[in-house]
């Protein structure tokens, strides 16, 4: 794949800069009845990942399905780690723990063994933090759906 000078900065750049996001031509790695894991090869170099996960039951969901999730600054007041910067609704900077369950997974799924992840001790790892970029999206890509991305 080409490479490419810049890297969206926003949710609507991605589907214009990357238009197989939402395609069936990734590489699966883990399919279940309700979930996929899956990669694609990123035009600036690296692996995206999609995670799909179908039949989740929320309870007293909001009305408008694009409201199940939650904004990153809403779920840092509420200890899903420490808000740094809250650059606009629904975009915030957040410092999470390098024992997070999906970063860690994600970091052995696909190679990526650098960083605070893997060179610090089994005992001091929950205190390792990583930065992320967070932004939420709602009816977009679709009216009724959401999109969140990690940076």
């Amino acid at each position: 794949m080409a490479s490419m000078s810049f890297r969206p900065r926003r949710v609507e750049d991605w589907f214009d800069a990357v238009p197989n996001l939402l395609s069936e031509d990734w590489d699966t790695e883990v399919e279940k009845p309700q979930a996929t894991l899956s990669h694609l090869a990123c035009p600036w170099g690296g692996r995206l990942i999609r995670v799909a996960v179908a039949g989740i039951s929320v309870s007293d969901a909001p009305m408008k399905k694009s409201h199940v999730l939650v904004r990153p600054e809403t779920r840092a007041a509420f200890g899903s780690g420490s808000l740094l910067e809250h650059l606009a609704p629904g975009e915030a900077v957040l410092r999470r723990w390098a024992d997070w369950g999906l970063l860690r997974l994600c970091s052995i799924l696909f190679g990526d063994m650098a960083g605070p992840t893997f060179t610090t001790s089994a005992r001091t790892l929950k205190t390792a933090p990583v930065l992320t970029h967070q932004r939420l999206r709602r009816d977009f890509p679709s009216p009724g759906d959401a999109a969140m991305a990690f940076f």
